[in-house]
């Protein structure tokens, strides 16, 4: 009688298999998750361009800048009090203040969901950004 020949996949082999795609995804995710916080952050970072470039706008027709975020006609999402960046991950605030140094301001952009880094972007009317730009 002739002997039939099984095909199929053994148990260890399925375990290697298991343990490849284990060891890939352990590398994959946290790179993934790395991205995905840079382009939020990049979020930040437009939002507070916006900002810099109508603090600007402001200051060409008024003696100072505004602490006042509807005097500056950004087009930011209004949500309760607060405005948010374009994505919605950042809370938008600007203050300003006039001495005899002349009138400055500095824009923060803080993230809403906290991460364990980078919670605040700053920028002020020099362009100076905080060491999370």
């Amino acid at each position: 009688m002739p002997t039939k020949l099984q095909t199929g996949f053994t148990l260890v082999e399925l375990i290697i298999v298991v343990a490849i795609i284990s060891i890939l995804a352990s590398i994959a995710i946290p790179a993934y998750n790395g991205y995905v916080e840079t382009s939020r952050r990049s979020d930040g970072q437009a939002a507070l361009m916006a900002l810099a470039i109508a603090q600007e706008k402001w200051r060409a027709s008024n003696p100072e800048y505004t602490s006042n975020m509807s005097d500056l006609n950004t087009g930011f999402t209004l949500s309760g009090s607060d405005y948010l960046s374009d994505g919605g991950f950042y809370k938008i605030t600007t203050s300003a203040v006039s001495g005899s140094e002349g009138s400055k301001y500095t824009g923060t952009a803080t993230r809403i969901i906290t991460v364990e880094e980078c919670q605040t972007i700053t920028i002020d009317e020099n362009g100076k950004t905080g060491s999370c730009w």
